[in-house]
């Protein structure tokens, strides 16, 4: 499998739930290190290990149990109950039900049957482990919580749909308090879903300035085909510009940087500015140019061996 997703064994308080295992393809992958993310072909099969842990000083029964979930209005929502889909037939655990003491953890198998006939395409769910305090009697109100891991399974042939987005523009605004925001408009050019994160810096301002980076809000999840916006809260001290913004936008292992140049309003709404993607071309521009330069480099190498090769033979 790979190494384990965190150190920590038992919250400091409450009912706590982590993912033990991470596949040795993605260890590098901050997604597959807290959700269940991979792609399978029909007919597989995988296993992964959670640990509950019990952070209260009182004893809790856990039910554990995968429940559907699905990608709207740009967030990742899992259904009310335990609400089945296509992705919770193929789920079971090892252990629905337990008793956790104070202090205690326990390990639990998710296991994942593809069936052979599953159709192409990605599915989502949540593993849900359910708490109530033992000593409940069940009568009155009763007091239940409940923490989950979040689930992105895609079904299909080879390594699947690559991950990909782009960043169309960027819309700088202030709110009602005048705190300048900017807001990049991000759509999903790939085959998965994507969780965003990143950061916004501000260059180049007026008098040289920079500013940042800012933090991009956390919590969008972008379905494949799907556009969404992803907004930066920035000082109140922030000159309105004008500023060369550069957002860096990340999810799991892609990550992109786009320009654009900016002037916050007085209030309200800017217009939106198309955003330059430019220096993912460079990148590969230089990369491609180094390439090129080296199989030249070598070629000549081997061009000048082989004349001087010749050149002692003849004499």
């Amino acid at each position: 499998m790979g190494d384990d997703a965190q150190t920590e064994k038992v919250p400091e308080s409450g009912i706590g739930l982590r993912l033990l295992d991470v596949p040795a393809a993605t260890q590098k992958d901050p997604r597959a290190r807290s959700y269940i993310v991979d792609h399978l072909t029909p007919g597989a099969t995988i296993k992964r290990r959670l640990q509950i842990a019990n952070g209260t000083d009182e004893a809790h029964n856990i039910q554990l149990y995968p429940s559907a979930a699905s990608i709207e209005d740009n967030a990742f929502s899992a259904a009310a109950g335990n609400t089945p889909n296509v992705l919770t037939e193929w789920t079971s655990v090892s252990q629905p039900a337990l008793e956790l003491q104070p202090g205690a953890s326990v390990e639990v198998l998710v296991t994942v049957n593809v069936p052979a006939d599953a159709p192409e395409g990605e599915n989502y769910a949540v593993v849900w482990a359910e708490a109530h305090p033992s000593s409940q009697t069940g009568q009155g109100i009763v007091n239940a919580s409940r923490v989950g891991i979040r689930m992105y399974l895609s079904v299909g042939p080879g390594n699947g749909p690559p991950a990909d987005f782009s960043v169309n523009s960027m819309t700088p605004s202030r709110d009602l308090d005048g705190i300048p925001n900017l807001t990049a408009l991000v759509t999903n050019t790939g085959g998965r879903a994507l969780d965003i994160s990143g950061s916004l810096m501000l260059e180049k301002g007026p008098a040289g300035l920079s500013a940042g980076p800012f933090p991009l809000d956390k919590g969008v999840t972008i379905a494949p085909g799907e556009s969404a916006p992803v907004r930066t809260s920035l000082s109140l001290e922030i000159p309105s510009g004008p500023w060369q913004a550069t957002f860096t936008v990340k999810s799991g292992l892609i990550t992109h940087e786009s320009t654009a140049t900016i002037v916050f309003p007085d209030a309200g709404q800017g217009p939106a500015v198309k955003a330059d993607n430019s220096g993912d071309t460079v990148i590969l521009i230089a990369a491609f140019s180094i390439g090129a330069v080296l199989v030249l480099l070598i070629a000549f190498l081997w061009w000048r061996h082989r004349r001087k090769a010749r050149l002692m033979q003849l004499s």
